[in-house]
């Protein structure tokens, strides 16, 4: 819709924000897997940064995904190749289809657990349907906490 107000995407967990170049995983750095940035994290506990419906958890606790109420489909995912955890040091606190509203928590993770495992625990944070949108803007080297507004969209 012409002249809609831009939606403000809040970061999920506390950190400081980098580009997407900053990444050593191509799917995300190359922007292969949607536009965003990523959160270097300095806390354990993920929270919706929209308000929307979770469109997939994956059984492993470390990635999901989330259409906010206007369409934005976000793809959150904690650590490079952590999948291989198999679920551990991942607890999740919502499923698949769970409306959330901001700051619900979505995930908590251990950190120091992921890191000793030899695992980073960058969380790059997409936009997956971004060709849909004219504007996108990404708020990179700054201190966030949850709530801490990290990126903008706009049809």
């Amino acid at each position: 819709m012409f002249g809609r107000k831009p939606t403000k995407i809040l970061a999920p967990v506390a950190g400081s924000t980098v580009p997407l170049s900053q990444v050593k995983d191509a799917a995300f750095s190359t922007e292969l897997l949607g536009k965003g940035l990523a959160i270097k994290p300095t806390a354990n506990k993920l929270v919706s940064p929209i308000n929307g419906r979770m469109s997939h958890v994956f059984k492993t606790g470390h990635a999901a995904t989330i259409q906010s109420d206007d369409g934005i489909e976000i793809l959150i995912h904690i650590g490079i190749n952590t999948v291989e955890l198999n679920g551990a040091n991942f607890k999740t606190f919502v499923s698949s289809g769970q409306q959330v509203k901001v700051g619900d928590p979505i995930i908590e993770f251990d950190r120091e657990k992921i890191t000793a495992a030899g695992y980073d625990t960058i969380i790059p944070i997409l936009v997956v349907n971004h060709e849909e949108f004219k504007n996108l803007t990404f708020n990179t080297g700054m201190t966030v906490q949850p709530g801490t507004e990290i990126m903008t969209v706009k049809k």
